[in-house]
């Protein structure tokens, strides 16, 4: 028994020490950023403009991966179930880590403990875009319309359980009004629909709407966040009327699986706060609607199970789920 117990210690000494180690080399060979969207979306933009960066910082090539499908749910799985030694990572989103998470349990992978969080890179709030034929002009006439019209509103989403259509499930509970949600693969349809008038209104990020604010064919009543945004100026942010903290906001951010070494997690936050200070960097996404706001290790951690709270809140009480 005591041989058992002397062994039983000197392994887990030797556990610790390699924990404590440093690691001798890293990256030792070509890191993956893992993509949980297809190519194009938002997320897929900042991690092509992240991995140019970090390949210069690291001195190894970064690759970008994309793993689309299931609601960003099987790129995020993926890298959930990657070893833990920093040279496969993953550009998640809300969609994959606060909000699927609210809604469907049988993921593969939980939030927070199937993750090491490294750092988040960026925000950014979805503007309420309606079709020019809905007699609206603002968020308030909006409302008023729904209210007297329950499920007329047509709802585009790009599918069930993403940010958007959680997003609109909000905007019902805390305005007592009724929508009809219609799903697509993707945003693209929905916002072509819309153009086209065959749904009545989206949440729609400002990169994407900006192009059409002029057309005529749709109207922006409202960035749905605590300020406005550059792309669209003229826009009224939901906080400047009486719905303040009405907030429909998506966040992207760098993660590794669950056990990363505290050295690779500290060499990856420095690297990332070095490129995120670069103002020509900075302005490469704030170029395309992306708002910079870098939260490191333990505080991107708490914000991801924080966002998550909000929407399993939301979840309850408007009964929704994909399980």
């Amino acid at each position: 028994m005591k041989k058992i117990l002397l062994l039983a210690t000197a392994l887990m000494t030797c556990l610790q020490l390699a924990q404590a180690a440093p690691i001798a080399e890293y990256p030792a060979r070509t890191v993956r950023l893992v993509v949980p969207f297809a190519p194009g979306a938002i997320n897929d933009t900042i991690a092509r403009l992240v991995s140019d960066r970090l390949a210069t910082a690291l001195g190894r090539t970064v690759i970008v991966e994309n793993k689309p499908g299931a609601g960003s749910q099987i790129g995020t799985a993926f890298v959930a179930k990657a070893a833990s030694t920093g040279e496969t990572l993953l550009m998640g989103a809300a969609d994959g880590l606060s909000v699927l998470p609210a809604i469907k349990l049988s993921l593969g992978y939980s939030v927070p403990d199937s993750f090491s969080f490294i750092t988040r890179v960026g925000t950014g709030s979805f503007a309420l875009v309606v079709s020019n034929s809905l007699p609206v002009n603002s968020f308030e006439e909006f409302v008023a319309y729904a209210k007297a019209n329950p499920k007329a509103v047509r709802h585009g989403t790009p599918g069930n359980g993403s940010t958007t259509h959680m997003g609109a499930a909000l905007i019902e509970q805390e305005t007592g009004t009724q929508m009809t949600q219609v799903h697509y693969q993707g945003m693209a349809g929905a916002v072509n629909d819309l153009l086209a008038g065959h749904i009545d209104a989206a949440l729609v990020s400002a990169p994407t709407i900006a192009p059409h604010a002029k057309s005529g064919k749709i109207k922006v009543l409202a960035m749905m966040g605590p300020q406005r945004h550059k792309l669209l100026p003229d826009v009224p942010s939901i906080d400047e009327g009486s719905r303040k903290g009405l907030h429909v906001v998506g966040w992207w951010g760098l993660l590794g699986p669950a056990g990363l070494h505290a050295d690779v997690a500290e060499r990856l936050q420095k690297d990332l706060a070095t490129i995120l200070e670069d103002k020509a960097f900075r302005t490469q996404l704030e170029d395309r609607g992306i708002e910079v706001a870098p939260l490191a290790g333990n505080a991107f951690r708490q914000f991801a199970v924080d966002d998550l709270r909000k929407w399993k809140s939301l979840s309850q009480r408007a009964k929704l789920s994909l399980d």
